[in-house]
């Protein structure tokens, strides 16, 4: 079986996977993804606005919806003594034995992330590494941690990091920075994912104090949707389709981040995310939408089916000039319908900073906190 691709299996292939035990979680201001998201990463799902609203702290309970969300896809390592519906993954997390499960929307042909898999603990990164291998990226077991690799896309900065089984002690923190070094020697770039499902940011001390953008995002979760108070009913929302539907998609989001980056490397980055995204969407993985206003793109998101019973959301931004319109809540609802209906999705997963007001945007629709994702990054300095 070929690494770097999806490996098709029966839905009741055993698979050898590594578990873990404790560590940190989806993302805030450094990165592309960070679309008008004021984020280090795209694990957050932000919408793109001017903050009012006061920061909302995370006090719920986190359920154990993400116990069964296996099968976060990584390079396979076949063993020549192994059955041939078995594969073997060792890592720090140590190892189990899990059945591949069959996606139940989307695309109906396919399988949950369709080769071998560590368990993650967080769903927040569970989610992250299941888009991202769906989208061509590779993942490397190097037992003690994971190298994400977006070949396709290396100015992706979250499609391209260091994902840790926990913090690691002050004494040992530089050494991470040299391991990604080593990972990516030409990458100007930071990223740090930390597996932790109730994280906080003082964990994340010794990063801060030495210059490092360090978050704790929220990670929340919806099983139904209900109508927000405001709603925007001047555009028309529908699914992007054509050519020229996808072009305004890159414009939207070049837009909502115009003097953010440097300008030739952004578009570099968010031109080839976009394709991905489009990828996703023509092979069955979700949908695209888009809020118009005399044809206009506006506000954008896309879902994604990522494991049986559990869809993704991905880049919630709106044009600056069309804040304060109750547009992106008004599309959350709409592709929330989308992701419980035609997705056949039972938990809906967002990621949010916990300071920004887009969170509240998603509470007035029926998420919940229920996670943190913690992460350090550094963004490239501009010349």
């Amino acid at each position: 079986m070929p690494r770097g691709r999806l490996a098709t299996a029966l839905s009741n292939s055993t698979f050898i996977v590594a578990h873990g035990h404790a560590m940190g979680d989806d993302a805030g201001p450094l990165s592309p993804e960070p679309t008008c998201e004021h984020r280090l990463g795209e694990h957050q799902d932000n919408h793109c606005g001017d903050p009012h609203a006061q920061p909302n702290p995370v006090t719920s309970t986190v359920p154990t919806v993400a116990n069964n969300l296996l099968a976060i896809a990584t390079e396979i390592w076949m063993h020549s003594d192994a059955p041939a519906n078995q594969h073997h993954v060792r890592n720090g997390w140590g190892s189990r034995t899990v059945h591949c499960q069959q996606i139940t929307g989307g695309d109906a042909s396919g399988f949950c992330l369709q080769s071998t898999a560590v368990e993650i603990t967080s769903l927040g990164y569970q989610t992250d590494l299941a888009l991202l291998r769906l989208g061509g990226a590779q993942i490397e077991d190097r037992e003690d941690h994971l190298v994400i690799r977006s070949p396709n896309n290396p100015g992706h900065w979250w499609g391209n990091f260091l994902l840790l089984s926990q913090v690691p002690a002050p004494e040992a923190s530089q050494s991470w920075l040299d391991r990604f070094t080593a990972a990516f020697p030409e990458a100007q770039h930071i990223a740090l994912g930390f597996d932790r499902m109730h994280g906080t940011i003082t964990e994340l001390g010794w990063f801060a104090r030495q210059g490092f953008t360090a978050e704790a995002q929220t990670v929340m979760t919806a099983s139904k949707i209900h109508q927000p108070a405001r709603r925007n009913t001047d555009a028309v929302y529908r699914r992007l389709h054509s050519d020229a539907d996808w072009a305004q998609s890159v414009t939207l989001r070049l837009r909502c981040n115009e003097g953010t980056y440097e300008p030739r490397a952004y578009h570099s980055y968010v031109a080839a995310r976009v394709q991905t995204y489009r990828d996703l969407v023509e092979t069955g993985h979700g949908g695209w939408f888009g809020a118009f206003i005399d044809g206009r793109l506006v506000s954008q998101m896309g879902l994604f089916i990522v494991c049986p019973d559990f869809a993704r959301f991905q880049v919630v931004e709106t044009d600056p000039d069309y804040r304060r319109r109750a547009l992106a809540v008004s599309l959350v609802h709409h592709v929330g319908g989308y992701g419980l209906t035609e997705l056949a999705a039972r938990t809906l997963v967002i990621v949010a900073d916990p300071n920004y007001f887009a969170i509240n945007l998603y509470r007035a629709v029926g998420f919940t906190p229920t996670q943190t994702q913690l992460q350090i990054g550094r963004r490239p300095s501009r010349d």
